[in-house]
């Protein structure tokens, strides 16, 4: 989860500073480059779900244990 929560992170961060700078800004190609480097896809979204899903489950699980 940590891992999925980072690259989305990520992406988010490349994507905003693509669309701050805009084509007067600087270097746009290496803006465009930076941003196409991460990656993310509705597939990643659902993992990403699917992924705090199974942790709420398992802090729930360690909640009810004690």
């Amino acid at each position: 989860m940590s891992a999925l929560a980072a690259r989305r992170a990520e992406y988010q961060a490349s994507y905003q500073s693509q669309n701050q700078s805009g084509p007067a800004a600087g270097d746009g190609a290496a803006t465009a480059a930076a941003a196409a480097a991460v990656r993310w896809s509705t597939a990643d979204d659902r993992a990403l779900e699917e992924a705090v899903g199974r942790a709420r489950t398992g802090l729930l699980f360690v909640g009810v244990k004690t």
